[in-house]
């Protein structure tokens, strides 16, 4: 199990697992949410850049750039059916329906320090969950060699997706730092 980095930066957390759910536990199928989740946040970030006078949109614009791309190397890396314009954001629902006046709204609450702090610390809980799982259910011999190679691969994503998060936080850092002449 050793094979994915995720695993090597990341310490067991303990965290118990019945029989019943190493069983249930599916790599891909974990996989498969945790992008409907980034596109939904992909989403957000996407009507958020349609806002008049937003503060830092070169970094919401990144924000939007990096995320499209996260979810295409989950994607390729858990072979999974790349999501629609739709999904992904790209075309979003109009702005009079109740979709779009939800996601309107939501949208006009976005603060990038908070947006950032809120996903980095679901995507450190996720790591942990994929980690301890996948320890404890390579060890139990319940998986094949595919489904354990997939855990290895998602361990990966989501350490990838960790240091996405390093990379917009150290990028809003220095664009909120004074400019010196």
């Amino acid at each position: 199990m050793a094979k994915a980095k995720g695993y090597d930066d990341w310490e067991d957390a303990g965290m118990a697992f019945s029989s019943d759910e190493l069983d249930a536990y599916q790599p891909v199928e974990w996989a498969q949410q945790r992008v409907a989740r980034l596109c939904a946040m992909r989403q957000v970030v996407m009507r958020h850049l349609e806002l008049p006078d937003i503060a830092k949109p070169l970094w919401w614009r990144d924000a939007a750039k990096w995320l499209r791309d996260k979810i295409g190397w989950y994607c390729t890396a858990m072979h999974l059916t790349p999501p629609t314009e739709e999904e992904l954001g790209n075309v979003l629902p109009d702005r009079k329906t109740a979709a779009g006046k939800a996601l309107s709204k939501e949208a006009s609450l976005l603060d990038a320090r908070d947006w950032l702090g809120a996903w980095a610390a679901e995507t450190e809980a996720a790591m942990r969950y994929v980690v301890t799982i996948g320890r404890r259910a390579s060890a139990s011999c319940k998986w094949d060699a595919f489904t354990n190679k997939a855990s290895n691969r998602l361990a990966n994503c989501v350490n990838g997706e960790l240091q996405l998060q390093r990379k917009l936080d150290e990028t809003l850092v220095s664009r909120e730092r004074p400019q010196t002449a």
